[in-house]
């Protein structure tokens, strides 16, 4: 069981998700861009720009995947010290310990994460003691990061988008994903769904970083009192999920082409995307511009002998847009809801792998040899 530690985070009344308790009360001093509705005085037509509430950072210990310790042959035995390889709680670190151990992470992306957490060892078989089919902890892993992308909609679906909160939602998900509960979801037997949802959270990160671009805060030179500590980091962390991706071998390509496009907006950012354990030399085969990326695809040919077919020749519900605005995301959330939605709903996500929400005799069926649950 992992350690104990003091909640940083109480319910919010409407969404259930966790808000921080004590925010910051400085004030950030940038440009929030045009002014909505609610931020314009129609009397006189000047802009009454609302108060922003500045992210409270925090140090953190690093959270590294086995996979990504495993890539690297040179590493230290003892260098697992410095990150912790399986899932739990989210640890503060001292302020005197070496900057090299620990990640700066604002409150709020760690209580997103803590939030994500929970929903995956809700649908843990091994966590619960169950076993109702193979592939189910995969679904149920899938399932979260679902509901994550329509509390992502929820947030970017603003009147007045918040860009801090924008990012805390990228920061949580980030750390969620070095998580090995991401080994499993991988190793279910749905990967043209799964590569979707992997497609999608790409398409959020992009989306996101067009949000802080647009209030002027995807500058990493801000000063500290109104920019934001760790954007290198978590682009970082989503580079490393896709690489994760990347490593299990599959044929398909397109649904991680967001990451030359983060490339290339971090560069045009001046932001270095820089990471933990020879980040660069493990990823730098991702950063290819999107002309070089090919699939392979088994052919209809004797015996499915492989070709190799260009980019372009890729299914629509994962080809790029290269609209990352709220109004492009928009259309591809519309879109990627109308496919995943299950059982007739008309949203994605919820509870159904939730294995707290089965009754004491439905788990007894289960584990007496009952069979499975579905």
């Amino acid at each position: 069981m992992p350690e104990a530690r003091p909640p940083l985070t109480e319910a919010h009344p409407d969404s259930g998700l966790p808000t921080p308790q004590k925010p910051s009360k400085m004030k950030a001093n940038v440009s929030l861009g045009s002014p909505g509705p609610s931020e314009t005085n129609t009397a006189n037509g000047e802009t009454n720009e609302e108060a922003i509430i500045l992210p409270k950072f925090t140090r953190v210990r690093k959270r590294v995947r086995k996979r990504a310790m495993e890539e690297d042959d040179d590493e230290e035995d003892d260098d697992e010290s410095d990150g912790e390889q399986n899932n739990g709680a989210i640890h503060s670190v001292p302020e005197n310990e070496s900057s090299d151990c620990v990640w700066i992470i604002s409150e709020e992306g760690i209580a997103i994460h803590d939030h994500l957490e929970k929903q995956a060892a809700n649908c843990d078989q091994d966590e619960h003691g169950l076993y109702i089919y193979n592939d189910f902890t995969a679904y149920g892993v899938n399932e979260v990061v679902d509901n994550w992308l329509k509390d992502f909609n929820k947030e970017v679906s603003r009147r007045n988008v918040a860009p801090y909160a924008v990012w805390a939602q990228l920061e949580g998900l980030s750390l969620f994903l070095q998580l090995d509960y991401v080994d499993i979801w991988f190793q279910g037997d749905d990967s043209r769904g799964f590569a979707e949802t992997i497609s999608m959270v790409g398409k959020a990160l992009l989306t996101g970083l067009a949000v802080l671009k647009r209030h002027q805060l995807s500058n990493p030179n801000l000063p500290e009192n109104c920019g934001l500590q760790n954007i290198s980091l978590i682009l970082a962390l989503f580079v490393e999920f896709a690489n994760s991706w990347d490593s299990i071998g599959d044929d398909q390509d397109e649904e991680i082409a967001w990451v030359p496009k983060l490339a290339e907006l971090a560069k045009h950012n001046n932001v270095e995307i820089k990471g933990p354990y020879n980040f660069q030399e493990r990823n730098e085969h991702l950063f290819e511009p999107m002309d070089k990326i090919k699939k392979i695809r088994l052919s209809d040919g004797d015996f499915g002998v492989s070709t190799i077919v260009n980019a372009d020749e890729v299914d629509d519900d994962i080809k790029y847009s290269d609209d990352y605005s709220v109004k492009g995301w928009k259309v591809e959330f519309k879109a990627y809801t109308k496919r995943h939605a299950a059982g007739g709903r008309k949203t994605i996500g919820g509870t159904h792998y939730d294995l707290t929400k089965m009754s004491k005799a439905e788990k007894r069926e289960i584990r007496f040899g009952g069979g499975g649950w579905f």
